[in-house]
């Protein structure tokens, strides 16, 4: 099935709109209560409204709705991971993107690569890497625990390595002197030794090397991280938690978990629980509201038979 996102400056107008031309595309009752209501929805969760199996010059799609500043505030923040997530993954723009679109998108790439090392074990190779960047947004999603196959982030790796090398091809060379420039801008973050087809990557497990991933990381995961370190390592002796110092309060926190921890292979194994639970927490709030929405969106009996099939499919890969 082709996935479509569309981009909309108002929700609201646009499902007017839509309405007019397309009402069969929306689920009774939907359709009957109008763009007001339906962009009302769509604010919900991740601040996407999908409508399903929709049959679109001879393709059955399913196509989803989201205003751009919902967008830029997920692809600056990760505020859901929801669209942030699908971005970390090879997609395919039907025109050309704006400058501040197409460096948000950039920036999301990066985030997704500081994100994944510091989850990584030190020595990787590019399927490892590949498959943590493609289970960020799933790991805390609803449905991983429904339907969809356990299997799906590394069957997506899988599939598109080339799409994915290619993709991630910049910001790994960027990665070989430092992500985020501003704290340990000397220190190789991360180097690469080739051989063959294969690849095999050394991380730098240096407190100034790892922090330079996290000051790369999206405010909301900062803010995630901040908590849920202060509650390991504070002592009760930091200063005011504040959506304005999260960065600093990060690298003071990151610095007392290394002088705390009998080793740096401690410290980093902490670092990447803590990030895990950050992630799990992010991607579970929007991915309950959209799986209660999408019954809304779908209808109950679309939802009820796409769950079954996805159980299906799940339960095979389960038994592979």
């Amino acid at each position: 099935m082709t996935d479509l996102v569309l981009v909309v400056d108002d929700a609201r107008k646009w499902h007017r709109a839509n309405l007019e031309l397309n009402a069969a595309h929306y689920a009774w009752p939907l359709a009957a209560l109008g763009g007001s209501t339906i962009a009302a929805l769509q604010a919900t969760g991740a601040g996407v409204y999908y409508n399903t199996s929709v049959q679109l010059c001879g393709r059955t799609v399913k196509y989803g709705v989201i205003e751009c500043a919902s967008l830029l505030d997920d692809l600056k923040h990760w505020r859901s991971l929801y669209i942030a997530g699908r971005a970390h993954k090879p997609v395919r723009p039907l025109r050309e993107l704006p400058a501040e679109l197409e460096l948000l998108v950039a920036n999301n790439l990066r985030s997704a690569l500081s994100a994944a090392l510091l989850l990584l074990p030190l020595r990787f190779d590019d399927a490892g890497l590949f498959g943590t960047i493609c289970g960020l947004s799933y790991s805390g999603d609803v449905r991983m625990g429904i339907g969809e196959s356990p299997r799906k982030p590394g069957d997506i790796a899988d599939g598109q390595r080339d799409a994915l090398a290619e993709l991630y091809r910049g910001p790994l060379a960027e990665a070989t002197g430092s992500i985020g420039g501003s704290v340990g801008s000397r220190s190789s973050v991360v180097a690469a030794v080739l051989s063959g087809a294969a690849s095999a990557r050394v991380q730098d497990d240096r407190l100034p090397a790892r922090q330079s991933l996290l000051a790369a990381l999206p405010s909301v995961a900062q803010d995630g991280l901040v908590d849920d370190l202060l509650g390991m390592v504070a002592g009760g002796r930091f200063r005011t938690h504040s959506p304005h110092c999260s960065q600093q309060l990060l690298l003071e926190a990151s610095e007392r978990l290394w002088r705390s921890s009998a080793t740096a292979n401690e410290a980093n194994a902490q670092l990447a629980a803590a990030l895990r639970r950050t992630l799990f927490r992010i991607v579970r709030r929007a991915s309950l509201a959209q799986t209660a929405k999408g019954v809304l969106t779908a209808g109950a009996a679309t939802s009820i038979g796409y769950a079954l099939v996805k159980i299906r499919g799940a339960r095979g890969s389960r038994r592979e």
